[in-house]
Order: structure tokens, then sequence, then C-alpha cells
């Protein structure tokens, strides 16, 4: 992976850099902690911030019943409610969701994945359902950076990149439409240009309902339903004390 690289790269500069600076002293101090400072937030925004702060929930999502959710959430919280069928409802805390940006709700009946996808800078939160690729690899989206306002998410399995109030696969859609750039897919075509593109039902992604309540009306109206936790919030005290420690500075941040 491209980030893996740029971590283990950047640390090894950094130790290099230190050892060249503290047998040498060839370097001015100052130019010596700028070149650590650039290697170490190479580093944090490479490893640390994906892995730590971001880490998506497509496999470990958790979720507790509603009955227990106050234990850990406040009752006035703002949450996304979405259902698959007739399955359970499950809400997603913006508070809790904020940071994964990407939390696996469950499958469809033939076994279709279904995510729910949330951006931070608008609080837009959109549940898609996500075919397989046509080699049968899931699709499985990771949060990669923010553009225009607006969540940019990148496809593990394959590098490709889309907005996430695109709902598209915009690498496939340049590819389809014979463009150059990103401009000309940075907002989501037309259905008829769309169908005309003829993609993959991988490469767009279709939108599933959801609706907005508070978490104390989610319990009221699904006292049966599910809420979205990040794992921290159900951690025994300490059991697992980097990460614990970490998402809380988070969250007070």
């Amino acid at each position: 992976r491209l980030r893996h690289r740029i971590a283990v790269g950047s640390a090894a500069a950094a130790v290099v850099n230190s050892a060249i600076f503290f047998k040498t002293r060839c370097v001015p101090l100052p130019a010596y902690a700028a070149l650590n400072g650039t290697y170490l937030f190479l580093l944090y925004s490479g490893y640390v911030n994906p892995e730590l702060m971001m880490r998506p929930r497509n496999r470990n999502a958790i979720y507790v019943p509603a009955s227990e959710a106050l234990n850990v959430l406040k009752r006035e919280e703002t949450v996304i409610v979405t259902r698959i069928g007739d399955d359970t409802p499950r809400a997603f805390p913006d508070s809790q969701v904020l940071r994964p940006h990407v939390v696996r709700i469950g499958t469809t009946e033939d076994g279709t994945q279904v995510a729910m996808t949330y951006c931070g800078l608008t609080n837009l939160g959109i549940a898609y359902e996500l075919p397989n690729h046509r080699d049968g690899t899931e699709v499985e989206l990771v949060p990669l950076t923010q553009l225009e306002n607006n969540l940019v998410l990148m496809d593990k399995s394959t590098g490709h990149v889309g907005q996430q109030i695109n709902g598209v696969d915009e690498h496939a859609l340049i590819t389809k439409i014979g463009g150059e750039t990103f401009q000309e897919t940075k907002r989501r075509p037309s259905e008829a240009l769309l169908k005309a593109a003829k993609l993959h039902e991988s490469e767009v992604g279709k939108e599933i309902p959801t609706w907005r309540m508070s978490l104390g009306d989610f319990i009221r109206t699904y006292p049966e339903g599910d809420v979205f936790v990040n794992d921290y919030k159900v951690y025994p005290e300490l059991t697992h004390p980097v990460k614990t420690i970490y998402d809380k500075l988070m969250d007070y941040i």
C-alpha cells in the first residue's frame, strides 16, 4: 500500500536524519527540526491517522442494543437511521460515525453488502449498496481525503476513488466517457449518461433510504433497534491503552 510505503520511508528518513545530525552536526538545528517534523507528519498522515483516528469499520463494526445505548451516549444526540429490508433498524450517531467515515451496516437478502458513508464537513450520511466487482472481490471503501466540502472515498481492492455525494467510481467513469481529468466527473452525471456509460453495478452505488432523529426518539420508536458505537466506547478501561487514550483525546479535540 502506498501509505504504508510513505510511513515506512518517513520513519526511516527521520532515523537517518537524526543519526547524521547527532554524529556530524553538519546540519543547522532548525533545518534538522524542519526535516524531521516533515517526516513525522508524513508518518502520522500516512499511517497513524488512517489506522487510528479514521479507521473504517468495514469488518468490525460494533452495535449495541438500543436499550443499552444511553450507557455510553447522550439521549439528545442526533442519529442517522436506516434498515435493510425487514432487518433490525440501525442508528448511526453523528458523534460515532464521524471518525471512521465508513461503517458496514449489513447485507441484503442476496448477499450484497451495505455501508454507511459519512462526511464530517457537511454531516452528510449516505447508505449505499455495494455489489461485488466482476471478479467477485468486495468493494471496500475507506476515507481518502476531502474535496470541495465533501468526502472522497477509495476502494481498497482497486485503488479507484470517488466523491461520497456522487456515489460513482470516478476512475471507471472517466475511462468509459474517454475523459482525461476528474474535473469531468466532479458532479454526478445524469442517469441517462450513467446508463449510456454501461458501468458495472459495483461502479455505481445504489442509495438506500435514511432518516434522522434524536437517539432518544430512536430508542422509543425502535426499542428492538441497534446503535453503532466506536470500539473504544465499549472497551474495558485501558484494555487497549494506546487506542483508548488516543480516541479520547481526539474526542476532546
